[in-house]
């Protein structure tokens, strides 16, 4: 059996009204018991990739609205690009340069999400398979928590870095996991087609 993926896109919205479409869906979800109990709270904390000119930043989203290690919300005004995800749909969301308000957000999914009308479902190929990938995050752990559900990690390069991973210990690793998706290409090749970020995890190094 193939895995779906569904893909919406629309334009000329702002990355706060794109954040609070996939936390009310998520929170929709986990008030229905993390969709029977297959899916615990840490695949359902979206946490966001933030680039902004100066850096890239972790954040988690909590209460529809992004939060740093401190529990402070992020100023979104320089984000220029952000990822925010989760098990059940990965948000993107690209700033309009040119000063037209033309925002655009895309929601990767396997399951059709409840959007509005305003929403547009794009045609995706058919998956004919998935490759689970990880990604290990710079730094080790340096055995400090900032937060609860927060943790450091820390490079002699990078210096020190907050990640939305609770006990991560000294010295441990933390991982990026994603999920690729393959469709049939020309004269029987297969291609990935997209992939969608799914959550962080902490390794021991």
């Amino acid at each position: 059996m193939t895995t779906p993926l569904h893909v919406y896109r629309r334009e000329q919205i702002d990355l706060a009204s794109a954040i609070e479409v996939l936390g009310a869906w998520v929170g929709d979800i986990r008030k229905q018991g993390a969709e029977g109990g297959k899916l615990g709270d840490g695949q359902l904390r979206p946490i966001a990739l933030l680039y902004t000119p100066q850096n890239c930043q972790l954040a988690v989203l909590e209460e529809n609205q992004l939060k740093d290690a401190k529990g402070r919300l992020v100023p979104l005004t320089a984000v220029f690009e952000a990822r925010v995800f989760c098990d059940v749909a990965e948000l993107r969301w690209l700033h309009d340069p040119n000063g037209g308000a033309s925002h655009a957000a895309v929601i990767l999914c396997e399951k059709p999400p409840p959007l509005t009308s305003d929403w547009t479902a794009l045609p995706v190929p058919e998956v004919i398979d998935t490759i689970p990938q990880t990604y290990l995050l710079w730094g080790e752990g340096t055995g400090r928590h900032p937060a609860p559900g927060w943790s450091e990690l820390a490079t002699a390069r990078i210096g020190a870095m907050p990640v939305p991973v609770g006990g991560v210990e000294a010295n441990a690793r933390v991982v990026l996991h994603s999920k690729e998706y393959v469709v049939e290409a020309e004269h029987g090749n297969a291609v990935v087609y997209d992939e969608r970020l799914l959550r962080l995890e902490k390794v021991h190094g």
